[in-house]
């Protein structure tokens, strides 16, 4: 179907209403209303379908009537009866292009950002493996000499216990010396347990001189150690903080990002309803501009076919109008005063019945309770 053209008038076989009983009688009236209903209802369909006709007739008019409004804006904008009406247009063009714009510039802002995360990824992550990787194996090198570290102090720490074991020794016999010393003073005889323990307390110092020289390499082997490894430890945590920072960076640019896409949806929909809002209001002024410009024709002979589709428009929905006023007249014409009989005979019937159901339903009941009894 032609977009442009409007509808034809619906054709549609109706019944005639049937005529009242001219006898005044309840079971006349009843078949009156049954006899009624068919012929109503097809009405009421029919009534509704072409109204669906005038509605999408109007739907078309207003279209035409916009393409009237703007033929008039790009060929007649002075004429006056629309120049205050053309001059709002102006007005929500420049508000939808505002619009536009603002959605445009909070996508690129969007994508900017995205982009910048993007390139910082780029460049971060390459640093942040080569650290990971340098800290991994400064974390095994580490472990290394933290254990020949162990190994050398627990080295050192046993040859200072066998200098202190053996200068204790020493001690030990100096005093056996002297008290040896005493006692051949006091009762005299030989120095033979004093020469002993002398010996003894010689051969026990030469012992632990003997040691001192080997515990104080085994010291320098520590202190060897220990520098790199307070190096290492240093670098270490100056890697693992640069990891921190760098991750961090990442993680405070994807939050930001991540406001922004929130930010940016939100003003992105508000430009979408501001532009919905621009464009329904622009095509409203575009017909209110052809409206008033068909009622105020000019004499362009550009718009003459625009004209006549609006008046062939205006004839079809006069011509639907027209139909549904027929068929609501039609299907109200029916006697209501038959009707009303007819309604309060089935009224008086249902009440009969609900009556006699109740009564049968009680002589029931109580002819089983005498047969029980």
């Amino acid at each position: 179907m032609d977009e442009r053209a409007p509808h034809t008038e619906l054709v549609v076989t109706l019944p005639p209403l049937p005529e009242p009983p001219t006898a005044q009688s309840p079971l006349g009236a009843v078949r009156y209303l049954i006899a009624l209903g068919a012929p109503v209802f097809r009405r009421i369909r029919a009534e509704r379908a072409i109204r669906r006709l005038l509605i999408d007739d109007q739907r078309k008019l207003d279209l035409v009537l916009r393409d009237l409004g703007k033929s008039i804006r790009e060929l007649s904008p002075s004429l006056p009866v629309v120049k205050e009406e053309i001059a709002l247009i102006s007005e929500q063009e420049a508000r939808r292009s505002t619009a536009e714009q603002s959605k445009v510039a909070a996508a690129e802002n969007l994508r900017e950002r995205a982009e910048g995360l993007s390139a910082l990824s780029k460049r971060i992550e390459p640093e942040l493996a080569q650290l990971q990787e340098a800290a991994a194996a400064a974390t095994e090198e580490l472990a290394k000499l933290r254990d020949a570290e162990a190994r050398a102090i627990a080295e050192r720490d046993d040859i200072d216990r066998r200098i202190k074991e053996a200068e204790a020794r020493g001690a030990d016999a100096d005093a056996l010396a002297l008290r040896a010393e005493k006692l051949h003073e006091d009762q005299g005889g030989g120095d033979t347990a004093v020469t002993e323990a002398r010996l003894s307390a010689e051969a026990a110092r030469t012992q632990a001189a003997s040691f001192v020289a080997e515990r104080d390499h085994r010291q320098e082997q520590v202190w060897k150690i220990t520098g790199p490894l307070r190096e290492l430890e240093a670098s270490l945590a100056a890697m693992q903080r640069q990891i921190s920072e760098r991750n961090a960076q990442l993680a405070q640019e994807a939050e930001a990002l991540l406001a922004a896409q929130s930010a940016t949806d939100s003003q992105i929909a508000s430009a979408e309803q501001e532009l919905k809002a621009a464009k329904a209001e622009i095509s409203q002024r575009l017909v209110a501009v052809g409206t008033l410009a068909n009622l105020h024709r000019t004499t362009d002979p550009r718009m003459g076919p625009l004209y006549a589709q609006i008046d062939a428009f205006r004839n079809a929905i006069t011509a639907h109008e027209s139909r549904i006023s027929k068929l609501q007249a039609e299907r109200s014409g029916f006697d209501r005063r038959v009707v009303n009989v007819a309604l309060l005979t089935l009224g008086i019937v249902a009440i009969v019945g609900i009556f006699g159901a109740f009564g049968f339903v009680i002589t029931l009941a109580r002819r089983y309770t005498t047969k029980g009894g």
